[in-house]
């Protein structure tokens, strides 16, 4: 489905071509590169600078980015200008520029340089973006001085205490209503298909659906979220609507938290500008019995595998992290298993073994039983005489059905070869005295208790 949102706000843009880069003093800027991504905003006001850009260089290469205070800005005195490659593509978001320029003025007054940082050019499908790699300590800066929170983002966060209130009993049942919802979401697919469709069909949707809503909320019937669902359909196609599509989702989401098509829509909507935390803030409401799909989706999310792609790398890596932390926190042992065992096998194929193999061992202690997270672990196992535990990892994983002929067959010769280690070690009991006492003959005597 199509999503329609709103740009998000940047300084504002000169007239005309983009002005090229004029060092003070002729001094070359100091190159800080580092781990900070910084997401450059108004890139897509300025793809004529940007075209020309990507024909001097090969698309993905670093390029060099230069960071220009412009405290004289007569729109934002504030303002923080990005060249690329000498060419002025755009600015800093407005809530870092004024976090970080008076950081950057001191840095030049004391250094007579600008700070210069690689930078790379993404093309996702909508419009480009540009990131910068950035080490801020010699700016006296923390890197969460350039982490920049969405407009999106941040009209979401002020609605989510909505979910924080206990939903209201939803015992009743309205089949009327309920038959009436059916074919206005029929109604829907037709509209969504009709290209031809009246410039005021999304609005009578939107109608519709809210009517329905009331009358099902009314009866206290739990399909009132799924109506609610309907109308934030309805509002995506109407231009300015994002803040009333987002109070939408969260009040279809207070009627009816396992909705699992609910949770994804939201998780969909808010790709186009993903952050982490608010992500992460989504998931802390969700359900424990309804997290898994939504956690496969955060997933590919975080590697940028989703239908926009726009998720950044240390982004992805961040979100990951703190979907662990936080499912250990609640107790979520079941989610926590899929985190831990799918972040070990990522940290593994990039060659941290030992960082892999305790994201394995906590899987597992949740309850996990993935067979490919079992078969790497056990045979790490294996390895160092831990033949107990890597008995339990292949005894679950083997209890399940999505495991390969291949894979069974080598995972069940190593479990048996387990088994018989754990039994040749295994101390003979004090109890037993003799051959006859160990089978039990007449002259046995009963184990203690």
């Amino acid at each position: 489905m199509r999503l329609l949102r709103r740009p998000q706000r940047a300084a504002p843009l000169e007239e005309g071509p983009s002005p090229t880069l004029s060092l003070p003093n002729g001094a070359p800027p100091a190159w800080l590169p580092g781990p900070v991504e910084i997401d450059v905003a108004g890139v897509s006001h300025r793809t004529e600078a940007l075209d020309l850009v990507k024909r001097r260089r090969a698309l993905g290469s670093a390029l060099v980015a230069v960071l220009v205070p412009e405290p004289n800005n007569r729109h934002d005195p504030s303002a923080v200008a990005v060249y690329l490659e000498g060419l002025h593509i755009g600015f800093l978001h407005a809530p870092v520029s004024r976090r970080v320029q008076a950081a950057l003025i001191e840095f030049q007054n004391r250094t007579g340089r600008l700070v210069a940082a690689p930078g790379t050019i993404i093309d996702h499908y909508s419009a480009p973006s540009v990131i910068l790699s950035l080490e801020p300590a010699p700016l006296g800066l923390e890197p969460d001085a350039f982490e920049n929170l969405p407009e999106m983002d941040a009209v979401l966060c002020g609605m989510l205490s909505r979910l924080d209130v206990p939903p209201p009993v939803m015992a009743g049942h309205d089949e009327s209503s309920r038959t009436a919802l059916e074919k206005t979401k029929q109604r829907l697919h037709r509209v969504d298909e009709d290209y031809g469709r009246s410039s005021q069909a999304w609005s009578r949707l939107e109608r519709d659906f809210r009517a329905l809503a009331d009358r099902l909320v009314s009866a206290g019937d739990v399909m009132a979220g799924e109506a609610l669902l309907g109308v934030a359909h309805a509002l995506q196609y109407q231009a300015g609507r994002r803040d009333d599509t987002l109070s939408v989702f969260i009040e279809s989401l207070f009627y009816d938290r396992t909705r699992e098509e609910t949770w994804s829509e939201l998780i969909d909507y808010l790709s186009m500008e993903p952050h982490p935390g608010t992500l992460v803030e989504l998931v802390r409401r969700c359900p424990f019995e309804s997290r898994r799909p939504l956690l496969e989706q955060l997933l590919r999310t975080a590697d940028g595998r989703d239908r926009n792609g726009r998720m950044r790398p240390a982004d992805g890596a961040k979100l990951r992290r703190e979907l662990i932390d936080l499912c250990e926190r609640q107790g979520d042992s079941a989610s926590l298993a899929l985190l831990a065992g799918q972040q070990g096998l990522r940290v593994a194929q990039a060659g941290s073994l030992e960082e892999a193999v305790a994201l394995w061992r906590k899987s597992i202690k949740a309850g996990g039983a993935d067979p490919r997270v079992a078969d790497r672990l056990s045979t790490w196992l294996v390895q160092r005489g831990h033949y107990q535990e890597a008995a339990e990892a292949l005894s679950a994983a083997l209890a399940e059905a999505n495991v390969s002929e291949a894979q069974r067959d080598r995972m069940q010769k190593r479990l048996d070869r387990c088994r018989r280690a754990v039994r040749d070690v295994a101390p003979t009991p004090k109890w037993v005295t003799s051959p006859d006492t160990a089978a039990g003959g007449p002259a046995g005597r009963e184990p203690p208790a």
